[in-house]
Protein backbone atom coordinates (compact mmCIF):
# COMPACT_ATOMS: atom_id res chain seq x y z
CA UNK A 1 0.00 0.00 0.00
CA UNK A 2 1.30 3.46 -0.92
CA UNK A 3 1.17 5.93 1.92
CA UNK A 4 -0.02 9.44 1.12
CA UNK A 5 2.83 10.91 3.18
CA UNK A 6 5.35 9.74 0.58
CA UNK A 7 3.86 12.05 -2.05
CA UNK A 8 4.89 15.65 -2.55
CA UNK A 9 2.04 18.07 -1.75
CA UNK A 10 1.64 20.84 -4.34
CA UNK A 11 -0.85 23.53 -5.30
CA UNK A 12 -3.02 22.83 -8.34
CA UNK A 13 -1.28 25.58 -10.34
CA UNK A 14 2.13 24.03 -9.54
CA UNK A 15 0.93 20.63 -10.72
CA UNK A 16 -0.43 22.15 -13.94
CA UNK A 17 2.89 23.90 -14.51
CA UNK A 18 4.81 20.63 -14.02
CA UNK A 19 2.48 18.74 -16.36
CA UNK A 20 2.69 21.47 -19.02
CA UNK A 21 6.48 21.52 -18.72
CA UNK A 22 6.50 17.79 -19.42
CA UNK A 23 4.34 18.33 -22.54
CA UNK A 24 6.52 21.17 -23.78
CA UNK A 25 9.47 18.80 -24.18
CA UNK A 26 7.81 17.38 -27.32
CA UNK A 27 7.51 19.41 -30.52
CA UNK A 28 4.44 17.35 -31.44
CA UNK A 29 2.67 18.76 -28.37
CA UNK A 30 3.62 22.42 -28.79
CA UNK A 31 -0.04 23.42 -29.33
CA UNK A 32 -1.27 21.41 -26.35
CA UNK A 33 -1.63 22.22 -22.68
CA UNK A 34 -3.27 20.89 -19.57
CA UNK A 35 -6.12 23.20 -18.73
CA UNK A 36 -7.15 22.02 -15.28
CA UNK A 37 -6.88 19.21 -12.76
CA UNK A 38 -9.85 16.92 -12.20
CA UNK A 39 -9.89 17.08 -8.43
CA UNK A 40 -13.02 15.48 -7.11
CA UNK A 41 -11.91 12.69 -4.80
CA UNK A 42 -13.36 12.93 -1.29
CA UNK A 43 -10.58 10.63 -0.07
CA UNK A 44 -7.35 9.41 -1.68
CA UNK A 45 -7.82 6.41 -3.97
CA UNK A 46 -6.11 3.04 -3.47
CA UNK A 47 -2.83 4.47 -4.77
CA UNK A 48 -2.98 7.28 -2.19
CA UNK A 49 -3.64 9.97 -4.80
CA UNK A 50 -6.20 12.70 -4.10
CA UNK A 51 -6.71 13.90 -7.68
CA UNK A 52 -7.99 12.02 -10.69
CA UNK A 53 -6.78 13.43 -14.00
CA UNK A 54 -5.95 16.57 -15.98
CA UNK A 55 -7.88 18.03 -18.90
CA UNK A 56 -5.79 18.21 -22.09
CA UNK A 57 -6.54 20.87 -24.72
CA UNK A 58 -4.86 21.11 -28.11
CA UNK A 59 -5.44 23.69 -30.80
CA UNK A 60 -5.97 21.99 -34.13
CA UNK A 61 -6.97 18.66 -32.55
CA UNK A 62 -5.26 16.19 -30.28
CA UNK A 63 -2.96 13.62 -31.85
CA UNK A 64 -2.60 10.10 -30.55
CA UNK A 65 1.02 10.92 -29.69
CA UNK A 66 0.00 13.85 -27.48
CA UNK A 67 -2.68 11.76 -25.78
CA UNK A 68 -0.07 9.13 -24.94
CA UNK A 69 2.42 11.73 -23.65
CA UNK A 70 -0.34 13.33 -21.57
CA UNK A 71 -1.47 9.99 -20.16
CA UNK A 72 2.07 9.07 -19.09
CA UNK A 73 2.69 12.53 -17.61
CA UNK A 74 -0.48 12.32 -15.53
CA UNK A 75 0.25 8.74 -14.47
CA UNK A 76 3.77 9.64 -13.34
CA UNK A 77 2.54 12.74 -11.49
CA UNK A 78 -0.22 10.79 -9.71
CA UNK A 79 2.44 8.45 -8.33
CA UNK A 80 4.48 11.36 -6.96
CA UNK A 81 2.15 14.23 -6.03
CA UNK A 82 -1.04 15.17 -4.25
CA UNK A 83 -2.86 18.48 -4.32
CA UNK A 84 -3.06 20.70 -1.27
Amino acid sequence: MIREATKKIVLEKELLHMLNTALSKYDECKNCHFQNIVYNLAEPDVSGCNWRNATLRCSGGTSEWCRQVAKKSVSDARKQMNIM
